[in-house]
């Protein structure tokens, strides 16, 4: 099945950020898997996903946008969560190998 695994590259752009991980299809059959980022701060919060369907043995960059608004909470007006803040990469909220840090903006 397709898995998520290695470094991710994490970049920022005008209004985020990005995380480019490595997917890939290990199995012997045609695949779907959901790249999900989640910030640990403060709970375990899903901010970003990409699905991606990959034939065996295929592997492809995955970019997934995580906007600052997601790094930010409502306390009269939006605040960025004080950082550095982890992101963490996966397939599912109990399985996240990757973890990069970011100091929200």
């Amino acid at each position: 099945p397709p898995s998520a695994r290695g470094n991710a590259e994490v970049r920022p752009t005008a209004d985020g950020w990005d995380v480019t991980v490595m997917l890939r299809n290990t199995g012997e059959r045609a695949g779907a898997e959901v790249v999900q980022v989640y910030r640990s701060t403060p709970e375990l919060t899903l901010v970003g996903f990409s699905k991606q369907v990959l034939q065996p043995g295929e592997e492809r960059l995955v970019t997934v946008h995580v906007a600052d608004r997601r790094l930010q909470v409502w306390c009269e007006g939006w605040t960025p969560l004080a950082g550095p803040l982890a992101l963490h990469v996966g397939r599912a909220s109990n399985d996240l190998p990757i973890t990069y840090h970011v100091t929200p903006r």
